[in-house]
């Protein structure tokens, strides 16, 4: 069975999110760098974007390690 149907809508955006943030930080930074950035940046937009919006917007450590994931997919792939 396809994983990717197993990952919920919201999870799939931060990964592709944090894949995003990586490829966009590595021309300035190496790849270590560009990945601690993505998860630098994942955490702080649940700490300081949802968690003060808890009303329509719901802060997670999962979400913050599914950025980190898209990040992480990327760091891996700069060694191929």
């Amino acid at each position: 069975m396809n994983i990717l149907l197993k990952i919920p809508h919201d999870k799939l955006l931060h990964i592709l999110g944090g894949l995003i943030v990586f490829i966009a930080a590595l021309p300035f930074a190496g790849p270590a760098w560009a990945l601690a950035l993505t998860f630098g940046i994942g955490t702080l937009k649940e700490l300081l974007y949802d968690l003060p919006r808890r009303d329509k917007h719901t802060p997670e450590v999962w979400d913050a390690l599914a950025t980190t994931a898209g990040g992480a997919a990327g760091f891996f792939c700069t060694f191929f």
